[in-house]
């Protein structure tokens, strides 16, 4: 199935300045914490060239430069790479494509992707590219959203979406989650080379102020969830609000506000 709208679409959301910010108020702590235990759990060593690949705002990249990394940080939008060059300006930041990567062929001893895969149209060709530009025995590491049974920020806001929304609306994506099922992800990975050695799953926390808050994560924050969003009419989009808000402040309240548990995959591989 091709995704080039999706892809498109994509491109167009990570260029408007204003959701690449919403994107960081609202995920940028969570990129961080979980950026932490992808290194440590990767067991990727010092001095290693390392590609951070879908880098964004350059969280991960700053983090490998702590641990003593050469990195470089490849994106394809500009406001966040914008970002982080502020946030990491010791490393070489290139905008580019995922799928066409301007690196030589084993130039980097590991590559990281932390939330990045689901943003890109064709993950096989990401994957592929992966491979390519690692040495043998490379390492690769990624993180993604577990999938919304046993992760409840995406299954609150997920399932809201599929009850009340219109999503033959928006263009087809390709599966969010497809890296977080472990049967999937091994499968992903040998197809490209690289044999899938740790599937761990690690939970944080989304902290709100109003039991709308997580609503409006996924409505300013995001493109993917939000394109299918925002093709609903006004009266749909006020229906999912409502409806999330309602399960906030039935489920999910506290003494300060609203905490609503969120999961993430982390996956570590070599190349064969």
């Amino acid at each position: 199935m091709s995704f080039e709208e999706f892809g498109q679409r994509e491109r167009d959301g990570w260029s408007d300045a204003a959701l690449a910010q919403g994107y960081v108020t609202y995920f940028g702590r969570t990129a961080e914490e979980i950026g932490d235990r992808l290194i440590a759990q990767c067991a990727i060593d010092d001095s290693m060239n390392v590609l951070d690949l879908c880098c964004g705002q350059g969280a991960l990249t700053s983090q490998l430069l702590d641990a003593g990394h050469r990195v470089t940080g490849l994106d394809f939008s500009p406001p966040l790479l914008e970002m982080a060059r502020r946030v990491a300006p010791g490393a070489e930041f290139i905008e580019g494509d995922a799928q066409d990567m301007p690196f030589d062929t084993g130039r980097f001893d590991a590559v990281m992707c932390n939330f990045g895969m689901m943003h890109i149209p064709d993950q096989d060709k990401a994957m592929a590219e992966i491979t390519r530009v690692l040495k043998p025995g490379g390492r690769f590491g990624m993180a993604t959203w577990a999938t919304p049974p046993d992760n409840p920020a995406f299954g609150v806001m997920i399932g809201a979406m599929r009850q009340l929304a219109d999503l033959t609306a928006a263009p087809s994506q390709p599966d969010l989650f497809r890296f977080a099922d472990e049967a999937q992800a091994r499968d992903g990975f040998a197809g490209a080379g690289i044999t899938l050695e740790q599937f761990c799953t690690e939970t944080d926390t989304w902290s709100f102020d109003a039991p709308d808050g997580l609503f409006r994560l996924f409505a300013e924050g995001t493109v993917g969830v939000g394109m299918t969003l925002r093709s609903q009419t006004l009266e749909v989009i006020e229906q999912i609000r409502a409806h999330v808000a309602d399960i906030l402040a039935r489920e999910y309240a506290t003494e300060n506000g609203f905490d609503v548990p969120v999961r993430a995959a982390i996956l570590c591989g070599t190349a064969t």
